[in-house]
């Protein structure tokens, strides 16, 4: 287990699996205590007490000023990927497209595939084959709220993203947002609902899928 994946705390080495670990992680590299952190970077210390906790989400804004204040990438902070080094100030960012809408239908969560999005809702990361879907409806919540942008990694197995946050694109249906279980059927899948009042889709044919990576305000 690399140290840019972990961090030592109490004498073990925990995996970060989320934007707070990954923050504590960053700032213990620096300094010993939120109190400490916040005098020497005039950070807002309940904010980041908060953040490192997760009691709160950390915003695209948030994340890209923890990052200049403790010295990581933006896009580790937010995702995990890549390392935590920061790379070269020359390397152009990424332009995340933001591919729809995800919202609630009345057999499934849909996707408004329209092209006429404002230029503020793409999302520029040094990410690269990412896609990225701002929440409008409610079949995610209480796990992602209305108006938040969820990014989705590049196409994987199917096999190694079970009872995962997937986007998923149903053979000869729709393309979905949903938690991945295996089907009943050899070779099928099912999709599930964060919100309860959302049916499964059941023993389904996949063309392919994205893991959920992160997500932002």
């Amino acid at each position: 287990m690399s140290i840019a994946n972990c961090y030592k705390e109490l004498g073990y080495c925990q995996l970060m699996k989320t934007p707070a670990e990954r923050l504590k992680w960053a700032r213990l590299k620096r300094y010993a205590s939120t109190s400490e952190a916040a005098r020497s970077t005039s950070l807002h210390r309940q904010n980041l007490a908060d953040h490192e906790a997760g009691r709160r989400k950390i915003s695209t804004e948030q994340a890209k000023t923890y990052a200049r204040k403790f010295n990581v990438s933006p896009e580790w902070l937010l995702f995990g990927t890549g390392s935590p080094e920061i790379e070269s100030e020359s390397d152009a960012e990424m332009t995340i497209p933001l591919a729809g809408i995800v919202s609630a239908g009345a057999e499934a969560v849909f996707i408004d595939q329209s092209e006429n999005h404002p230029a503020n809702e793409f999302i520029n990361f040094k990410l690269k084959d990412r896609l990225a879907m701002k929440v409008a409806g409610d079949s995610m919540s209480p796990r992602f709220m209305p108006g938040e942008r969820l990014v989705f990694g590049p196409t994987s197995d199917p096999h190694v993203l079970v009872n995962q946050e997937v986007m998923a694109q149903i053979d000869d249906g729709p393309l979905v947002v949903k938690v991945l279980r295996r089907g009943q059927t050899a070779g099928k899948w099912s999709l599930f609902s964060h919100n309860p009042a959302h049916e499964p889709i059941e023993d389904v044919v996949l063309t392919w899928v994205r893991p959920l990576e992160g997500w932002m305000k």
